[in-house]
């Protein structure tokens, strides 16, 4: 989610698809592929929406370390 590259029109967030559908309805002012977000430059960034983001992945990642240390015991 943190993968940052600029462009000439706009700033691409790369992700996963899973996350792009799952928020589809919130991210349909903006342009996706299967792995990208792409904010357009010129325009404020959607922090609400890349918070909400950012803090699903991490509830995510959170979940499978948890897994993970339960496999290790």
């Amino acid at each position: 989610m943190c993968l940052k590259q600029q462009f000439k029109n706009n700033l691409p967030q790369q992700t996963n698809l899973q996350l792009i559908i799952l928020f589809k309805n919130e991210l349909i002012d903006f342009e996706t592929s299967k792995g990208t977000i792409k904010f357009p430059l010129g325009k404020p960034l959607p922090i609400k929406l890349i918070k909400k983001i950012a803090g699903y992945r991490a509830n995510e990642n959170l979940e499978k370390s948890k897994i993970k240390s339960k496999l290790k015991n």
